[in-house]
């Protein structure tokens, strides 16, 4: 298996200088952070999507990681499209790149559980007290869908199993779905969650869903990092005191 991480985002929402996925988490670029989460004994390599960050992103990593480019920043199913032709197995593990405190070990449990139950295509979602921000998993008589935040009806605001943004797919389905790529106007962008929606009402996805964990959300603006390194930092403290 090999691993994306989608890194073409601006993420202006950070308001700095620095582009979201190398703001520093303890003295380590978030990018870096997820790199080594991902890094693991069933990934031979991994594929950074990158954007105009391209040559600050190369300059925080080593290893075996192969770039892809991706011009213009127009969503997340352009970004995985733009990685597929340096793909050279039959699985990808795809993960944003503004995970924080993402951790191998559950990179590694969610691969073992997607071989061990013979899975084609496989998102990872999350249970949690508080779903803003996040898209929604929508799973109604066993059927999947996701719908972004921004295009949620009020009934499925209230739902709080959430997109972490990561996936494990078997690479030859999309193909199939190029033919049915449809642009959203209202930002124009092309969604990876629209793909997912493809391959749930095609019978070729499942789901496994995590309980609440500071380990699976992303970080959007600094105030969302800052909740979650209060939550890292409680949960040490813990550690230390017991």
């Amino acid at each position: 298996m090999e691993a994306i991480i989608l890194a073409g985002g601006k993420g202006t929402r950070m308001k700095g200088t620095v582009p979201k996925v190398l703001v520093e988490v303890n003295g380590t670029p978030i990018i870096k952070k997820v790199y080594k989460a991902v890094n693991n004994k069933y990934v031979n390599r991994t594929i950074i999507v990158v954007g105009e960050q391209k040559e600050t992103i190369q300059n925080t990593l080593s290893g075996n990681i192969t770039y892809a480019y991706q011009m213009i920043p127009l969503g997340t199913m352009d970004a995985y499209i733009q990685a597929l032709p340096y793909v050279s197995t039959k699985e990808v593990i795809v993960v944003p790149a503004d995970i924080p405190y993402l951790d191998k070990s559950i990179i590694q449990d969610i691969i073992e559980y997607y071989y061990q139950n013979n899975i084609r295509n496989l998102l990872i979602g999350m249970r949690v007290m508080n779903p803003y921000n996040y898209g929604r998993i929508i799973i109604d008589n066993k059927k999947i869908r996701i719908v972004e935040e921004k295009e949620c009806s009020e009934e499925e605001r209230n739902v709080n199993i959430v997109n972490t943004g990561i996936y494990i797919f078997h690479v030859e389905d999309v193909y199939n779905y190029l033919k049915e790529l449809q642009i959203h106007h209202q930002n124009n962008e092309y969604y990876l969650t629209d793909y997912i929606n493809y391959l749930a009402s095609n019978k070729l996805l499942d789901s496994l869903i995590f309980p609440e964990n500071y380990h699976l959300k992303g970080a959007n603006d600094l105030e969302t990092l800052k909740i979650l390194d209060n939550e890292y930092n409680n949960e040490n403290t813990f550690k230390k005191i017991y």
